[in-house]
């Protein structure tokens, strides 16, 4: 249950924030086969951008995260602190639109005249947001799934869109700084707890598509991308590697023109990449993946 604060960007989009309270019921499984389900209760934050598509249409893309409560384990033992990030694209119908027709602008009456006649042109940009990974450590006998952290991501982009019809197509290349970090809490043979394994930058290359829908384009990407990763551990002599992960990204979001040069987009990008194989000359294998929400700030030529 969320309250939300936003300001108009244009007659049809609202750029907003969100923050209220939460709860999460996560699923405990022993190895005979038992379970318990834990019930945690925290805050929630979030922001996203919501565009009319049509007259009572609605399209929305936001990202919310939410900071749950500890609960305690065998009487103290152990303890369990859930983080949770979530992003999401949704439509709206709203079926009446009486109290807005007393707005100092007609949201109720035809749509705005679109501020830019053609998206066909180059474009830069700045994004900032959240990044989170979560990393995969294997080896013949055993495995550890799910060892994740996260952390802020900022950078560049730059790419050529070509429109046509109501369709747009275009190929971008980007550029982050910063990003999640992994800690391993488990032992494997062979393999002391206590590593981390921290992404410093990554960089992509995508294609991407979409539909537009008055000034907002709604789009899908997929592509190319590479992730620098620093792995630094105690357990194998306090050593530490590092290494240019690849893989295919993917990803969605909502971009929407301000003014005819000014444009805010919110997307989210997940990432898959190969299999680190042998770290440190050790039987342990790392196999990354990473999860991206950012906001951007496009100029268009």
């Amino acid at each position: 249950m969320r309250g939300r604060l936003g300001g108009l960007a244009s007659d049809d989009t609202l750029i907003y924030v969100t923050a209220g309270v939460s709860q999460a019921v996560t699923r405990l499984s022993y190895p005979g086969g038992d379970g318990d389900d834990m019930r945690y209760t925290g805050a929630v934050f979030g922001a996203g951008v919501e565009t009319r598509l049509a007259a009572n249409l609605y399209g929305r893309v936001e990202y919310l995260h939410s900071v749950l409560g500890k609960r305690d384990f065998l009487g103290g033992l152990y303890d369990a602190r859930p983080e949770t990030g979530v992003a999401r694209i949704g439509l709206l119908f709203k079926p009446s639109e009486s109290d807005w027709r007393d707005a100092p602008f007609s949201v109720a009456g035809p749509q705005t005249p679109p501020l830019r006649e053609s998206w066909t042109g180059a474009y830069l940009g700045a994004h900032g947001g959240y990044a989170w990974g979560s990393t995969r450590l294997s080896n013949e006998f055993a495995s550890a799934d799910g060892i994740g952290g996260g952390g802020g991501v900022g950078g560049l982009l730059l790419g050529y869109d070509y429109q046509h019809g109501r369709s747009v197509f275009g190929l971008e290349i980007d550029g982050s700084g910063g990003g999640p970090s992994s800690t391993a809490g488990v032992t494997l043979p062979l393999f002391s707890p206590n590593a981390q394994i921290a992404y410093e930058w990554d960089y992509s290359i995508r294609a991407r598509a979409g539909q537009l829908f008055g000034n907002t384009l709604l789009f899908g990407s997929a592509g190319w991308t590479q992730t620098y990763g620093r792995l630094t551990t105690v357990g194998l002599g306090g050593i530490g590697a590092s290494h240019a992960f690849s893989g295919v990204q993917f990803g969605a979001g909502m971009e929407t023109m301000l003014t005819a040069h000014v444009g805010a987009r919110l997307e989210y990008l997940h990432s898959f990449y190969d299999k680190y194989a042998s770290v440190l000359g050790s039987p342990i294998d790392a196999r990354p993946t990473t999860g991206k929400t950012r906001a951007a700030v496009i100029y268009k030529f």
